[in-house]
């Protein structure tokens, strides 16, 4: 099942599969895949049942993805090396989408937080911008822009309540990496 995608500065498609949705009843394992230019798959990681989602490439190689289930960040370095960014302590703080602002900041959309997370490249710098009630699933950079989904607020909600997703806009002071481009199949 693929999940989420990005195209890296060596030219591949990189992308997470975390499988079923449903951690208690048949968690599935996930892997993180590049795809070449020529349509060739490498799995680049295989992280048992940890749900990963979001990804994002930085201009060295390395992939930044996070894992739902463990609330890891974790990075793949191009020599297969991988290591663990940070993990979110708050059980509230689940990572879903991420991207990278050009001075290599990781801004993290968390589901039940309130708002977003914004890591040091290292992950010793850990902020969370509270956006009040936000169930945040994903983010990109557009320019100096960050543009957030959210399924919609949870405060309040009953049984009859119908869940409204918005679209957000915030102007964090910071600029957004430049994505990569590629082709596949081409």
């Amino acid at each position: 099942m693929p999940n989420d995608l990005v195209f890296a500065a060596d030219g591949r498609l990189y992308f997470t599969d975390p499988g079923i949705w449903d951690a208690e009843a048949r968690p599935d394992d996930g892997y993180v895949y590049a795809v070449s230019p020529d349509g060739a798959v490498e799995v680049i990681a295989s992280v048992g049942k940890a749900y990963p989602n979001g990804i994002a490439a930085e201009p060295d190689g390395s992939m930044v993805w996070v894992e739902s289930y463990t609330r890891r960040v974790r990075r793949w370095h191009p020599n297969g090396d991988i290591e663990e960014v940070h993990q979110f302590a708050d059980e509230r703080h689940v990572p879903d989408g991420l991207a990278i602002a050009e001075n290599g900041d990781l801004y993290i959309a968390t589901l039940s937080s309130g708002g977003f997370h914004i890591l040091s490249p290292d992950g010793s710098r850990v902020e969370l911008v509270d956006l009040g009630g936000t169930t945040l699933s994903n983010c990109v950079f557009e320019g100096g822009d960050l543009f957030l989904t959210d399924l919609g607020s949870q405060a309040g909600v009953t049984q009859e309540a119908v869940f409204f997703g918005r679209l957000l806009r915030c102007r964090p002071g910071v600029t957004g990496m430049a994505m990569f481009r590629g082709v596949i199949g081409a």
